[in-house]
């Protein structure tokens, strides 16, 4: 299990849009909706990451080594089962841990 603030969701406005600027920086959240984003995730996971970090704060200087180790904790086999429940949960196209149903 994984949890900072970044995960912590407010389900109570998953169906509230964003500003369309905010919307369009989190194309990703759709993507990781279907098939084709599972895909993209399983086989593509260093570029993905690139192209949000560039994107979404193009203004951090990472490193090439940043970038590596990233990548390399994403070698767990459950990486990119959880990181696409996180985002249909967030967008409650996937049910949350019924322990949590209280919380939620």
């Amino acid at each position: 299990m994984t949890v900072n603030s970044y995960l912590v969701q407010d389900l109570g406005k998953a169906l509230m849009p964003d500003p369309p600027a905010v919307e369009a920086a989190h194309w990703y959240y759709f993507y990781f909706l279907s098939e084709r984003g599972r895909a993209g995730l399983t086989n593509n996971r260093k570029d993905l990451a690139k192209v949000v970090w560039d994107r979404n704060s193009p203004e951090w200087e990472y490193t090439p080594a940043d970038l590596d180790l990233a990548v390399s904790l994403m070698g767990n086999p459950d990486y990119v089962d959880i990181v696409l429940h996180v985002y249909r949960h967030r967008l409650l196209a996937a049910p949350g841990d019924p322990r949590y149903a209280d919380l939620q």
